[in-house]
């Protein structure tokens, strides 16, 4: 399974929308996630392993949006960073990257594909 396809589907229960790079939606409180690749484990000159260096980010309101919502952030960072590492993640950096626009709370980790599907 690519990582891609592990990420979505280890925060989907967690958060509705997840998508990788950006989101342009109208929802609230939505996932956005990104990697790089770096090859590891080399013989023969070929990377027999690929590392991933992940960064996922929680976007949310800084408050509630309609009346009766209420998204803890700090329920949403637990479950993140258990779903992160239950698909095999380094436990997660977790930054607080919020401004005046909205709470951003970003999970940094590596992830392994030994390619192994």
């Amino acid at each position: 399974m690519s990582i891609e396809a592990r990420v979505r589907a280890a925060l989907l229960p967690i958060v509705p929308v997840v998508e990788p790079d950006q989101y342009s939606g109208t929802a609230t409180v939505y996932i956005t996630f990104r990697f790089d690749e770096i090859g590891v484990l080399f013989a023969e000159g070929e990377a027999q392993a690929v590392r991933y260096l992940l960064s996922v980010s929680l976007h949310m309101p800084l408050r509630p949006t309609v009346a009766g919502e209420s998204t803890n952030p700090n329920t949403l960072k637990r479950q993140i960073k258990a779903a992160l590492v239950g698909i095999g993640c380094t436990t997660p950096d977790i930054v607080d990257a919020s401004d005046e626009a909205g709470r951003i709370f970003v999970f940094e980790c590596e992830a392994t594909d030994d390619g192994a599907a």
